[in-house]
C-alpha cells in the first residue's frame, strides 16, 4: 500500500512539473536610476559642444532640462550652441531613447530666432556614465549627424 501511495505521489509531482513547462520565473531586469545632474561633451558634423542635463527619472520616463554651450571657436556654430531647452525620453532596462528640444525665443541665446532638436539613443548606460549616438537639426544651421554624446553624472537625486 505504501508503495502505491509513493508511486502515486511521484506521478503527481512529475505531472505538475510537466504542466508548469519546466521553466523558472526570472526577476525583472533592474533599471539604472538616471535622476541627477550630468555633464556632457558632444561632437557631431557641426562641431563640438558641452552640455549640462538635469534629469528626473520616474518609472520608464525621463524628463529634464539641458543647457547647451559651445566648446570654443569663433564661428557661427558657436552662437547656435549657446542655449537652453528640455529633454524627454524613455528608459527600458539599460537602454535610453531621448529627444532634446531647444525652442526659438530664448532671450539668453545669441541667436534667439533659431530652434534646434537632438534625437538619440543608447544601450551603454551605467549609474555614472552614459554614451549615446545622436542626430538633429538647427533651424538656422541645418541638419547635423554622426553625433556622439558622452555624459558623466556629477550629482544624484532620489526619484523613481
Amino acid at each position: 500500500m505504501h508503495r502505491c501511495v509513493a508511486l502515486f505521489r511521484l506521478i503527481l509531482i512529475a505531472a505538475c512539473a510537466a504542466s508548469c513547462g519546466g521553466t523558472v520565473p526570472t526577476a525583472p531586469v533592474a533599471v539604472t536610476n538616471l535622476s541627477g545632474t550630468w555633464d556632457a561633451t558632444a561632437s557631431d558634423s557641426q562641431g563640438l559642444a558641452t552640455m549640462r542635463l538635469t534629469l528626473q527619472h520616474t518609472n520608464d520616463r525621463l524628463t529634464g532640462t539641458v543647457s547647451f554651450k559651445y566648446a570654443g571657436g569663433n564661428d557661427c556654430n558657436t552662437c547656435h550652441r549657446q542655449t537652453t531647452g528640455s529633454v524627454s525620453g524613455t528608459v527600458s532596462a539599460n537602454s535610453v531613447a531621448f529627444l532634446m528640444n531647444f525652442p526659438a525665443g530664448n532671450p539668453l541665446s545669441p541667436t534667439p530666432i533659431c530652434s534646434a532638436t537632438i534625437q538619440g539613443a543608447t544601450s551603454a548606460v551605467s549609474s555614472v556614465t552614459l554614451s549615446a549616438g545622436y542626430f538633429g537639426e538647427d533651424s538656422c544651421m541645418g541638419k547635423f549627424s554622426g553625433g556622439v554624446l558622452n555624459l558623466t553624472r556629477t550629482s544624484t537625486t532620489s526619484a523613481r
